[in-house]
């Protein structure tokens, strides 16, 4: 299972995840999480936590995180190698939105968009993939990428 609880006598904001079993625990949460996709030898990004954990107080448990090791889960296998921020939204087990870097009012934004949208339950999300696909702006920045 995914590690989340207690570190240091503090509250973990997000749980870590770093194997496919803990993946698969975290797709089978129900409502929206939020997960940082990262690479071992960059590490997740740490500039958002003050950030993140200002917004989980105002939202409570509307909201979980997670932060991904992707260098040891197959679904998030296109992602290794890359040092850019990753942002992807989960719900109900499929990815319904991801956004690249760590443009802190973007995310925020998306968050509260996201959150939003949740709690409303009528406005279909801008996605609606398995997590293991690639998004359209995801196919677009990776062919560009590979075209350099």
């Amino acid at each position: 299972m995914a590690k989340e609880g207690k570190k240091s006598g503090q509250t973990v904001l997000q749980a870590e995840v770093n194997t496919d079993d803990e993946w698969k625990d975290i797709l089978q949460r129900t409502g929206l999480t939020l997960v940082d996709i990262y690479s071992e030898w960059s590490g997740p990004c740490t500039a958002m936590v003050p950030t993140l954990r200002k917004i989980k107080l105002e939202l409570g448990d509307i909201l979980s995180y997670a932060v991904a090791k992707n260098d040891r889960i197959q679904d998030l296998e296109r992602f290794r190698g890359r040092s850019e921020p990753t942002w992807m939204f989960i719900e109900d087990g499929m990815m319904v939105n991801l956004i690249f870097g760590a443009n802190c009012p973007q995310l925020m934004r998306l968050i509260h968009n996201e959150v939003k949208r949740v709690q409303e339950g009528g406005a279909p999300p801008v996605m609606l993939l398995p997590v293991n696909q690639r998004g359209p702006e995801e196919s677009i920045r990776f062919s560009r990428e590979e075209k350099i």
